[in-house]
């Protein structure tokens, strides 16, 4: 006994713990649906009540006049005293008021149901859109930490939330019942169970035809939605990068929202349906009941003796309390097999809540870059990390300038990318636009601005056109500037399967350098002034790659851009190369300075480049 009341108080703990992160609006909606669980428990027993009264009334009669709240009651309405001398009547009408009773528990139990589910559905969304627009949000140093799995497994498990607020009510108020029927059953006689074999069977078979056609659509469009709401996630987190560059924050979080909102419907139903049956064969066993006395007064004439024989009290106790007690005990088994993912989505929700991201804000509509972009000693290092892997880096790019990035493999180049892209700030220096520092306002719309080629381009299933136009992902592309950046790029299947072809997720159905060509093509969309291609050619063959190069550098002098690669072919043109080594900038200047110089540091092999 003293496991199960710490079992008790370790849900009820977990219970006003989700409580406490609700809004006001769930709060409420919470304490309606518990107060309307409540007034079915009263309806639940008050059923039983009368069930043991239409026992009495079969059984002894005379004996209905001993109860004071009975005698007080035919005070007030004679006729029905006058009604009790025929006690096949009054059998009839105590059956028919147990009928009504009954319908009604189960049109309120139809509505706890529903709004508990509804409830459930809603404090589910409340969950995931903290978990997912805070992902979104969060600035891109935080999603360095790699924990999007344990992201994505909080948004898969939120459900569990919703239904472990939900189970929590149903288990205490359904525990209560049951005590309280236990309690009524001393001070009433069991009888035996009715079986209308052959009315059950008919409704059972009614009731599936009529369900199997609903069930079906519900559970089609359920998975559906499932679906959509996957890919919604998936594709931002997996895009998280170019998501945050162009913004996108809100398409991917409306697709996500209206999947949830579109889906909830059939959840709610899926939820309710298993109960029907339960509550349409229980209300047509009782109803036997009074068609049975009928049946027998009016078209017999039997005797009270032969009716209370055929028509004995119901069962109670396997019909009503044993199958209460193991819904109790079912969803007191169910709490514990969601509790671990329920409390692990309610921890990221928590952690959301306790520090939530803040919005971005809007870009400043008077943002230029007209002259140069500068680094002014910049440093940088990772959360966690013991040392820089920026050090001190300082240089300026001309507007519409071509700088080649050189290095070995980490020396910064790609860290350098991620601060000229936006998506981090330096943990010391600064950079500068114009010889100003980046205001927020100032840094959104100067994010607008890039376009970045990653090494490893991300590819979302989807068109063609819609990868290619992701920098305006969920609005319309205008599909001649898709082709034009397309011929651009070089990615010849825009013009042989056309800009509708379908792309499978991580470029499925695309070789390497088509789906690096697909990526290229994505940041001339954007219209940058500001292009960065991280190693964004080295996974194509020489030829191609000069034949993009060409592309690159007869673009406008007004993009700035800046091209980091291994392969230095692919810098021999530009304007200036920068050469970095364990964050440090190690020589500057036009390539045939520094070319010669890198090259014979390559082929020495030295451990450490020249200072």
């Amino acid at each position: 006994m003293r496991a199960l009341h710490n079992l008790f108080e370790k849900f009820l703990a977990d219970f006003i713990r989700i409580c406490k992160i609700l809004p006001q609006d769930l709060r409420r909606s919470t304490r309606r649906v518990f107060v309307c669980v409540v007034f079915l428990a009263v309806l639940e027993i008050g059923t039983i009540l009368s069930i043991s009264f239409l026992a009495v009334s079969i059984a002894a009669p005379e004996k209905l006049r001993e109860f004071g709240a009975v005698a007080h009651l035919l005070r007030i309405f004679p006729w029905l005293d006058a009604l009790c001398e025929d006690q096949r009547l009054f059998a009839l009408l105590v059956a028919s008021s147990v009928v009504a009773l009954t319908a009604a528990k189960n049109a309120m139990t139809a509505f706890v149901n529903l709004g508990s589910a509804r409830l459930g559905e809603r404090i589910s969304l409340f969950a995931g859109e903290t978990v997912f627009r805070d992902y979104l949000y969060s600035p891109y140093i935080n999603h360095l930490a790699g924990d999007s799995q344990a992201i994505f497994q909080a948004l898969s498990w939120r459900r569990n939330l919703g239904e472990m607020v939900v189970g929590l009510m149903t288990v205490y108020t359904y525990a209560a019942i049951t005590l309280s029927m236990a309690v009524a059953l001393l001070l009433v006689t069991p009888g035996a169970v009715l079986l209308v074999i052959l009315a059950v069977a008919l409704t059972a078979g009614a009731l599936y035809r009529g369900l199997k056609g609903r069930l079906d659509r519900a559970g089609a469009g359920a998975a559906e939605y499932e679906r959509e709401e996957t890919r919604a996630t998936m594709n931002a987190m997996r895009g998280i990068r170019e998501t945050l560059i162009h913004r996108r924050q809100e398409a991917f979080f409306g697709k996500f929202r209206a999947a949830c909102l579109n889906g909830m419907k059939d959840r709610a139903f899926l939820r309710m349906a298993p109960a029907i049956p339960t509550w349409t064969l229980e209300t047509v066993g009782f109803l036997m009941i009074p068609v049975t006395l009928w049946a027998m007064y009016a078209l017999q004439d039997a005797s009270m003796a032969r009716i209370t024989g055929v028509l004995t009290m119901i069962m109670l106790v396997s019909w009503r309390v044993l199958p209460l007690l193991n819904r109790s005990l079912s969803i007191f088994v169910s709490l514990h097999a969601i509790r671990h993912f329920a409390l692990d989505c309610l921890a990221r929700v928590e952690t959301a809540l306790a520090a939530p991201a803040p919005e971005p804000p809007e870009p400043d509509p008077d943002f230029t870059l007209s002259r140069d972009i500068a680094f002014a000693g910049v440093c940088f290092r990772y959360p966690g990390a013991e040392a820089d892997c920026l050090r001190g880096l300082t240089f300026t790019i001309p507007r519409g300038a071509r700088l080649g990035v050189i290095g070995r493999s980490g020396a910064g180049k790609s860290s350098m990318a991620a601060i000229l892209s936006g998506l981090v700030e330096p943990t010391s220096g600064a950079v500068l636009v114009d010889g100003l520092p980046l205001s927020p306002a100032g840094l959104a719309a100067y994010c607008l601005r890039v376009g970045y080629v990653p090494q490893t381009p991300y590819i979302l299933a989807g068109t063609l056109a819609e990868n290619v136009a992701f920098s305006r992902w969920g609005s319309p592309w205008d599909e001649e500037r898709v082709k034009t950046v397309c011929r651009m790029a070089e990615l010849d299947i825009a013009e042989t399967r056309g800009a509708d072809a379908i792309v499978g997720a991580d470029g499925t159905g695309l070789s390497g350098g088509q789906a690096q060509r697909l990526s290229i093509a994505r940041a001339l969309y954007a219209g940058p002034s500001v292009l960065i291609l991280d190693e964004a050619t080295s996974s194509l063959d020489t030829g191609l790659e000069a034949a993009i190069m060409n592309t690159i550098f007869a673009l406008p002098q007004s993009i700035t851009t800046i091209i980091i690669a291994h392969r230095l072919s692919t810098v021999e043109r530009c304007d200036t190369l920068l050469w970095i080594d364990e964050g440090a900038l190690v020589a500057s200047g036009p390539p045939e300075a520094v070319l010669p110089e890198y090259r014979a540091f390559l082929d020495g092999g030295a451990a450490n480049p020249p200072r």
